[in-house]
């Protein structure tokens, strides 16, 4: 559902929400096996010669979750501002925000139906760009910004037994998150003949 208002000169502002029901979404399992476990002794077997040697091994796997539900607030707005006088009419600017919620249910034995997040979705966004677009320049700046998101969740091993025996904690405090990240990048365009562009480009220049 979106509501939107275009300016008299160009330009348009819009609000938008959204709701999704997810089925199965896919994510990354983590697992972490060690000697006793068939699935460590069935690697060790096949990448050792030395049948004593217990390590351990870690797995990645593409998996499918259970249900899940992503929903949230979208604002945008995109403005030139063409009715200001001369060289002024070629600045423009573009932004929009996201505020996001989701939830997912695990299916692994381990955490069978745990509600986490769902994977890699950040429940912020935002991205601002200012720019200047006239005669035969493009100056554009875009700042953008990334909330923190779950990357994967740890799901057997001893981590999780020690974290949740030993010291009352749950399985979840294992699992990995990227934390919020922003950058600044900057492109200028310069167009000499209709045929050619000559640029410069920085990306995440303040890093």
């Amino acid at each position: 559902l979106s509501l939107s208002h275009y300016f008299k000169s160009f330009g348009v502002a819009t609000v938008s929400v959204f709701y999704k029901d997810l089925d199965g979404p896919i994510y990354d399992e983590i697992r972490t096996l060690e000697g006793a476990d068939e699935q460590a002794m069935a690697l060790t077997n096949q990448y050792y010669s030395n049948p004593l040697d217990q390590p351990e091994w870690s797995t990645s796997v593409m998996k499918n979750a259970g249900e899940g539900k992503l929903y949230g607030l979208e604002i945008s707005v995109e403005k030139r501002f063409t009715e200001l006088p001369g060289w002024w009419s070629g600045f423009g600017l573009a932004a929009n925000a996201s505020w996001i919620d989701s939830e997912v249910a695990l299916l692994a034995e381990e955490r069978l139906g745990e509600v986490v997040p769902l994977f890699l979705q950040s429940d912020q966004l935002a991205n601002v760009s200012i720019f200047y677009d006239r005669s035969n320049w493009l100056i554009k700046l875009s700042w953008n910004f990334r909330g923190k998101y779950l990357d994967n969740s740890i799901l057997a091993g001893t981590d999780i037994d020690f974290i949740e025996d030993k010291l009352g904690l749950k399985a979840s405090a294992l699992d990995r998150w990227i934390d919020d990240f922003e950058r600044l990048d900057l492109l200028v365009e310069y167009r000499p003949l209709p045929w050619m562009v000559l640029y410069v480009e920085g990306t995440n220049i303040l890093d």
